[in-house]
């Protein structure tokens, strides 16, 4: 009879620490949900058992708050207060890790600087983006017309900066230099000194006078100089 009750004991003690851990880690994925406004579908949070939560009774409140302002990424400290009976009966810090999953575009080849893009060059998977998340191109924008900023090894997320439009006009291409003057619109021939996709600014130098200008890229082989 004695070695049952020591059993039942210890199975009640280990069940309350259970459901301890279960609260704690419950109120901080609450907090950091409301605070950071995180979607609670493209994200988690985990933490190591501590035993000073042993502590915690059913009827206790847990407050949890953070000393920083920092997005959490990664491992990030909280304090909890444990609240009995209206008092802080004990304030315990702890760590927990947060982790941010998001749909990426991923490389299905390696893509060399320059090529065009097609839609088959990516795939779409949910990953692990806590480190990266700010720099991932979202999968909504499109990717016809876009060409490679820089070489992109197979299965590697997609981020931005690697993607650049296909220039409507190349470094080296004789062009239309069209200039507006009253209700006179004066064209001549130039060279483009750079790339240029529409509405972009670039080099052109004239054919006639040899003078470098900029000019507003205005369609396939035409730019345009602003009076």
């Amino acid at each position: 009879m004695r070695t049952l009750s020591i059993g039942l004991l210890l199975f009640c003690l280990v069940s309350s620490g259970i459901q301890a851990s279960d609260r704690v880690l419950k109120a901080a994925k609450q907090y950091l949900i409301e605070r950071f406004d995180l979607d609670p579908d493209a994200s988690s949070v985990t933490m190591r058992d501590n035993r000073s939560f042993d502590i915690v009774l059913p009827t206790d409140e847990i407050h949890v708050y953070s000393t920083t302002s920092r997005p959490p990424r990664g491992v990030y400290g909280l304090k909890f207060e444990i609240i009995r009976d209206g008092s802080v009966i004990k304030t315990i810090s702890s760590p927990v890790r947060v982790t941010l999953w998001a749909n990426a575009f991923i490389a299905s080849r390696r893509i060399k600087k320059g090529e065009k893009i097609n839609p088959s060059d990516f795939r779409i998977e949910k990953i692990d983006a806590t480190k990266s998340i700010e720099r991932l191109r979202n999968v909504s924008e499109p990717l016809e017309g876009m060409r490679a900023a820089r070489t992109i090894p197979s299965g590697k997320p997609l981020e931005r900066g690697m993607l650049q439009p296909i220039p409507v006009i190349s470094r080296g291409d004789k062009i239309a230099i069209k200039c507006t003057v009253g209700a006179m619109d004066i064209m001549t021939t130039g060279v483009a000194k750079e790339d240029g996709s529409l509405g972009e600014q670039i080099d052109v130098v004239n054919v006639q006078t040899k003078r470098k200008i900029v000019a507003i890229v205005d369609g396939p082989g035409v730019a345009v100089v602003r009076q």
